[in-house]
């Protein structure tokens, strides 16, 4: 009976401990505001707490904090920015602290948890952008998706019935015993 009490006890603890998503990141906050809604009128939503997520653009280290701008998307079930285009318009993550611009570095997915603080103007090429500035309070740079390089190789190199049966220049005959019968 403890064994069973142990080895249930040991698999909770060991399934608590795979994720390292924060639960601020998982969830939504209560009411959850999209990003164009907060777009179109910045002032309504302030100190209201999101969670966004998109493909960061650029990373601008300041003297106490990183602002990091960011293309919003769309977030899957866990918080995740999705790897399609529907993108909705850009925000910047205003992060407390130094981060490494190589880390997070362009295009990579970052999803944020924090208040909306104001509005920041600021310049792409010659048209002036307005950008919601959250201050955020929780952030998760999601790891890159990598594609394994498989290759397919037959594990038998002259087929599977190698010397029974084969095909050569597209005739199948049959090998008995040394003896070749052509067809």
């Amino acid at each position: 009976m403890t064994s069973r009490i142990v080895l249930c006890l040991t698999i909770l603890l060991l399934s608590a401990c795979a994720s390292q998503v924060p639960i601020l990141i998982k969830l939504p906050p209560s009411p959850d505001p999209e990003f164009h809604q907060v777009k179109n009128n910045i002032d309504t939503f302030q100190n209201q707490y999101v969670r966004w997520g998109g493909k960061i653009i650029s990373v601008e280290n300041k003297e106490n904090s990183t602002w990091i701008e960011l293309l919003a998307g769309p977030l899957n079930h866990y918080g995740r920015p999705g790897s399609n285009t529907n993108y909705e318009g850009r925000f910047i993550a205003k992060i407390d602290g130094f981060l490494d611009p190589e880390h997070y570095s362009k295009d990579r997915n970052l999803t944020i948890f924090g208040t909306i603080d104001t509005e920041f103007v600021k310049m792409i090429d010659d048209h002036p952008y307005s950008y919601p500035l959250v201050s955020t309070k929780v952030y998760y740079l999601w790891p890159e998706y990598r594609t394994a390089r498989y290759q397919y190789y037959y594990p038998y190199y002259y087929g599977y019935y190698y010397p029974y049966y084969s095909s050569h220049f597209g005739f199948h005959h049959r090998h008995h015993f040394g003896f070749h019968h052509y067809y």
